[in-house]
């Protein structure tokens, strides 16, 4: 989707385009959209992420927080690192309204050979709703024949 056909959609705002990495999963919670440059990840809060209460659900808000803590670590280096998810801590807040576009903006904090650490924090117009923390494990390399990883953020090369 390009800036055009999303400033067609009202609901992404302009910049953010798919998630070029998806699963089934996350499928089923998408559109999840990302910024060009940065590690940004964002999201149009409707009805399939509420919450008994008419909030954004808990558990959207941890899987938004794993993908975006965990594509802005493993693509950090050159190639990308192979990680899991070994801790995941999450604060709530404030309530994420049915409407919301929800932003996910993330940091590495330090990437070792064996643990990676990354925080994040969650907004909904500029206003802090949730603030992650993550740790994963690193494996120590590609299976062999592995087709490499593109990150979500990767650049395309200016033309002339």
């Amino acid at each position: 989707m390009t800036d055009a056909a999303n400033r067609a959609d009202p609901g992404v705002p302009d910049g953010f385009s798919p998630l070029g990495r998806t699963s089934g999963f996350l499928e089923l919670i998408g559109p999840i959209y990302q910024s060009p440059d940065v590690p940004v990840i964002g999201l149009r809060v409707d009805q399939r992420h509420l919450n008994g209460r008419g909030g954004a659900h808990g558990g959207l808000l941890a899987t938004l927080a794993d993908i975006t803590l965990g594509y802005t670590s493993a693509f950090s280096v050159e190639p990308a690192a192979l990680l899991s998810t070994a801790h995941l801590s999450i604060d709530y807040l404030a309530a994420v309204p049915d409407g919301s576009w929800l932003e996910v903006r993330a940091r590495v904090s330090r990437l070792g050979g064996r643990l990676a650490f990354a925080s994040a924090e969650f907004s909904v117009e500029g206003v802090l709703v949730a603030t992650a923390t993550a740790v994963f494990g690193r494996s120590p390399g590609p299976e062999a024949g592995a087709t490499p990883r593109s990150s979500p953020w990767a650049r395309e090369p200016a033309g002339d």
